[in-house]
């Protein structure tokens, strides 16, 4: 693991501790002296693990020492913790785009020193596909891209409890899609809106999308999986996708700038219309018990026979919250904006049926950092997280780079 990777997953870490220990000093602890336990049976490394539970005890003590109001005044503002979560994720991408960019411009020069940052990984959808059948069918690990299994169901166990939350609150390229509609929408001179058929049109192109890549992982025969996670294309994986990121064709200059001349029309727009990971986590969010829910004894338009649309103008999908009592629609990110425009407390709540165990915004971070830092961190503990090939074997097969496809085809 490189030396950013482990400061951005220990600084989320360290959120997340702050928040077990916001909400329960005994309780944070317990997580503490369990994370240590837990890092000696898995990492075998006796002096990591006494610097670890160190480094969770100094953190514990210092929140221990601040005052008793803080994290009320700061986990409970929704939008500057949300919008800080946002920035801090964004910042930590740019910065392991950066280090992957000169590691990939070192590999071509062959004098390799920077390390190969493994949470690209989560950038190979079909990578992670393919080493998920083959973990289910035949029992085979992958051992070339770990990270990308590791990430790709650390995203879809974040969208069983807190649906979409991923999207509007740490992926990155929702962020930058959302940057540039705020800050470049308001140079049209006119408004411009999408026709409500070429809106739903677009909206089934990530489902369009998906299906692709569900077919190109089953095309492989379950046979062939154990050879295809051991050839070279699986290897170089990444690379082959870099080189084509970074020489683009004609035709996809022209998609991207289509992409984001429409990010620039529409609010979130590639979350909205292209991401594929978009598609599927919000197939699995429906299965998710927590949902967004209004109660109707609280509703202004319903007790008071208001004409209160607020909660639907605040939501970046437009869902009309005021005329449902359970969001089911898989739009909806779990970004909690319409029940902090809902003038009345309560009545919009991201809970279970009944409106029971509300979840604030704190918790949804807690639990997001959960899968997106936790679990990647005693994935690396485990051993299970940085690739086992050489890179001297990555930069002997690199110059045939441009004859490996990045589609999986069998051996």
């Amino acid at each position: 693991m490189s030396i950013f990777e482990s400061l951005i997953l220990l600084t989320g870490f360290t959120v997340a501790l702050g928040i077990v220990v916001s909400l329960s000093r005994s309780l944070g602890v317990i997580s503490a002296a369990v994370t240590a336990g837990l890092g000696l049976l898995m990492a075998h490394d006796i002096l990591l693990v006494l610097a670890s539970f160190c480094f969770l005890l100094t953190v514990t003590a210092g929140r221990w020492l601040l005052p008793s109001r803080l994290p009320s005044r700061t986990m409970d503002r929704f939008d500057q913790l949300r919008q800080l979560t946002q920035n801090g994720f964004a910042i930590a991408m740019v910065i392991v785009a950066v280090q992957y960019a000169l590691y990939a411009m070192q590999m071509n020069a062959g004098s390799l020193w920077m390390t190969r940052p493994s949470v690209v990984d989560v950038y190979l959808p079909i990578t992670a596909g393919v080493s998920l059948r083959a973990w289910i069918e035949q029992g085979i690990i992958d051992h070339q891209h770990p990270a990308a299994l590791v990430l790709f169901l650390s995203l879809l166990g974040s969208a069983l409890i807190t649906k979409r939350a991923f999207c509007s609150w740490v992926c990155s390229m929702g962020f930058f899609s959302e940057v540039l509609y705020e800050r470049l929408n308001p140079y049209w001179k006119r408004d411009h809106q999408v026709p409500a058929w070429l809106d739903s049109g677009l909206k089934m192109t990530k489902y369009g999308l998906l299906i692709w890549l569900l077919c190109l992982v089953m095309e492989l025969p379950s046979s062939g999986l154990g050879d295809y996670l051991n050839s070279e294309r699986h290897l170089m994986a990444d690379l082959s996708m870099w080189q084509r990121f970074t020489n683009p064709s004609l035709i996809g200059l022209l998609l991207l700038a289509a992409v984001l001349t429409l990010s620039t029309i529409k609010r979130n727009a590639f979350c909205r219309y292209f991401c594929p990971y978009g598609a599927l986590m919000g197939l699995l969010s429906m299965l998710s018990p927590f949902k967004i829910r209004r109660n109707p004894a609280l509703c202004l338009r319903e007790c008071n026979d208001k004409d209160c649309r607020k909660c639907q103008q605040a939501c970046p999908s437009n869902i009309p919250v005021h005329q449902l009592e359970t969001v089911t629609i898989d739009d909806c990110h779990a970004c909690h904006r319409c029940a902090q425009a809902c003038p009345k407390k309560g009545a919009l709540t991201l809970s279970l049926p009944g409106h029971r165990w509300p979840l604030k915004p704190s918790m949804i971070l807690l639990i997001l950092l959960f899968f997106i830092t936790v679990i990647p961190l005693f994935s690396y503990l485990g051993g299970y997280w940085q690739s086992e090939s050489s890179e001297q074997l990555r930069q002997a097969i690199l110059p045939k780079l441009d004859q490996l496809s990045v589609l999986p085809v069998a051996e």
